[in-house]
């Protein structure tokens, strides 16, 4: 039997459900809950998330992302390294309103960082 040596934290159905050690017969017992739940979302084990069975589009189809400027770019998949880079790090959108939804929640953590004792200040001279 054949364990993952990681662990992953998801939500389904507002639950915190912890994922440690699992073996492929339990990855794929956990992808037919997930599936069997009606959220049509599956396992990504190289990728260690749970995500939509269809996430990526086809090339000449539009995506979305979010840039360095905090800002959501549309572009055409053309199937390049940057897209799967992108989609690899989980910022790559099928919609315009999934992307917006992720900017308002990115906004909101660095909004909270920025007033928390966390955020370093710059020394004065």
């Amino acid at each position: 039997m054949v364990y993952h040596k990681k662990f992953a934290e998801v939500d389904i159905f507002d639950k915190r459900i912890m994922l440690a050690f699992l073996a492929d017969n339990q990855l794929q017992c956990m992808e037919d809950c997930i599936i069997n739940l009606g959220r049509r979302k599956v396992w990504k084990d190289a990728l260690g998330r749970i995500e939509p069975l269809e996430y990526e589009v086809k090339e000449g189809e539009p995506y979305w992302y979010i840039d360095d400027k905090l800002s959501v770019v549309k572009k055409i998949e053309k199937c390049t390294p940057t897209s799967k880079k992108r989609y690899l790090a989980g910022n790559y959108f099928i919609t315009y309103e999934s992307a917006l939804n992720m900017l308002s929640k990115i906004r909101s953590i660095i909004n909270d960082f920025l007033a928390s004792s966390d955020c370093p200040e710059t020394n004065e001279l």
